[in-house]
């Protein structure tokens, strides 16, 4: 005759799964809090990021960018409220960036630094950014560049054959 029930053994496995299944629960449901709170305090920042970025990138004479700026930002960006985009008091950040050559033709590294204060903390941020822009070299330059570079694909395709 046959009882209808679970035995103890099948009780305490049952048990050790589930405890085991809620402690990963748990610790993954604290995991993801800690990390929306990190993003919660970055996601401020990162908008005013976001936005100067945005600006930069748009500007297409060299000497403009490296002569530096200010972006005016809205305070409704801190509680990442993107649709008043009128309301909020205004707050500056000031940047100013670096171009460099690369290595690849007509590819400029720019370098930009971002000042900007918010509520009591000011901070700074340096992001680099890589932009194609043929028109960024000197009347002669980037035909010497381009000289230079054909002459290195010639010394290499002749350098392959030889092997």
């Amino acid at each position: 005759m046959r009882r209808a029930g679970f035995t103890l053994a099948e009780t305490v496995v049952a048990l050790a799964l589930f405890a085991a299944a809620a402690a990963v629960f748990c610790q993954t449901a604290l995991h993801a809090r800690m990390g929306l709170s990190i993003t919660g305090t970055r996601l401020d920042h990162q908008a005013y990021v976001d936005a100067i970025r945005h600006e930069l990138l748009q500007i297409l004479d060299r000497a403009e960018l490296e002569a530096g700026g200010e972006v005016r930002t809205q305070a409704h960006l801190r509680k990442g409220e993107f649709e008043n985009a009128g309301s909020g008091e205004p707050s500056i950040a000031r940047w100013r960036a670096e171009v460099l050559p690369t290595a690849v033709l007509d590819v400029h590294a720019v370098t930009v630094t971002i000042e900007m204060q918010l509520e009591d903390t000011t901070g700074e941020t340096i992001i680099t950014y890589y932009v194609y822009r043929p028109d960024w070299y000197d009347a002669g330059e980037r035909e010497t560049l381009l000289q230079a570079k054909r002459e290195a694909w010639e010394r290499d395709v002749q350098g392959r054959a030889s092997l």
